[in-house]
Formats: structure tokens, sequence, C-alpha cells
């Protein structure tokens, strides 16, 4: 007997609306980010962002997934992507005042 093995969603990368990418603990004037990454392909993964659900979307054939935040507000973000039950490791930025 064989059992499916779940596999964890991953924020692979975080960019600004320009494609610039934002580090871990990084800092951006933008409140607009794409947020990317992988989980098992075809399965519903949710971005959550300060313990508020953002976005959902079903990750591809290959498990890739993408989710386009707007309107973030001005200071900290810890966002994770969760699927399964299974949960991300947590990615932190700050939105400073343009």
């Amino acid at each position: 007997m064989t059992s499916a093995v779940k596999v964890a969603p991953v924020i692979t990368e975080v960019t600004d609306s320009k494609g610039n990418p934002i580090p871990n603990g990084g800092v951006t004037k933008d409140t607009t980010v794409d947020v990317k990454g992988r989980s098992e392909p075809g399965k519903k993964v949710d971005v959550v962002d300060n313990n508020t659900q953002h976005f959902s979307v079903i990750a591809d054939a290959t498990g890739q997934w993408a989710a386009h935040l707007t309107k973030l507000q001005v200071g900290s973000h810890a966002i994770h992507a969760l699927s399964e039950g299974h949960v991300s490791p947590t990615r932190t930025f700050t939105v400073e005042p343009k």
C-alpha cells in the first residue's frame, strides 16, 4: 500500500509591481506585490497576510502558483501560504510610506 506524500507550500518569490524582488525582511514603498510559490499540483493555495486571507489560487500542473496582492497597508506584513493544512514558512516585509 502506498500513500501520497503531501507537499507543504513554499513562497519562492515576492516582488513589487515593477518586478523588483523584495527580500525576506525587506522594505518596499509599493502597496502592490506579487507572491509566487510551489505546492502540490492542482491544489488550492490560500495566501495569508497578517492572519487575513487575501488570495486563493490553484497550483498549476507543475505545482507553481502566483498571487497578486493589492492595496497593502503601510506597515509590517507577514505572508504565508496554506494548502490542505500545510503552512509555508512566513515571509516578512515592510511597506513604507511613499
